[in-house]
């Protein structure tokens, strides 16, 4: 009974030590995390950059095209073939009511790469994107950059449409 009481006592004596020699290490890491993922959110921030900005330009467009009034885009829209730079004519207004400048405002017009959105109607996409289906009767086109690769994949592959949120949720949020 007693070689149990000293081998744990030595076992005690070496974990003690051990974690003495650590614990330096160990304050140093945790002092140290925090910086390290704060590095890290700034690399993935500047890393997509592009991606962001062209979010936030869609974002734009969708809130302009909101206080233009829906019914009224969609009704002039209608009659004219798709052209991004006709959705434009018909959102200048607001813009200029919410004080976009001439230069933001023409800036809408090119995602984060410097390459011109696209526009079509939902229908002409293809039928296998969810985002087009939700969203077909709330809108009926559809505008979406060409992302990073810059090949116009039809709202596919690594392409970034706009995300406006569908009717029955505006519905269901009133």
């Amino acid at each position: 009974m007693k070689t149990t009481v000293t081998i744990k006592t030595e076992e005690l004596r070496y974990m003690q030590c051990l974690s003495n020699k650590n614990k330096r290490w160990l304050w140093i890491f945790l002092f140290t995390l925090p910086f390290l993922l704060f590095a890290a959110s700034l690399i993935d921030s500047f890393s997509s950059t592009s991606v962001r900005k062209t979010q936030s330009k869609l974002c734009s467009i969708l809130f302009l095209v909101d206080s233009t009034g829906q019914r009224t885009v969609r009704e002039k829209m209608k009659g004219e073939p798709l052209d991004i730079n006709i959705l434009f004519d018909l959102i200048s207004p607001s813009a200029t009511r919410f004080g976009f400048t001439p230069e933001q405002f023409n800036a809408l017009k090119f995602d984060g790469w410097g390459e011109p959105f696209h526009i079509d109607y939902t229908t002409n996409i293809a039928e296998n994107l969810k985002m087009v289906v939700e969203f077909r009767d709330c809108f009926p086109f559809v505008i979406w950059s060409s992302g990073p690769n810059r090949i116009d994949e039809r709202c596919l592959g690594d392409d970034i449409p706009w995300n406006p949120e569908p009717l029955w949720v505006r519905l269901d949020n009133r």
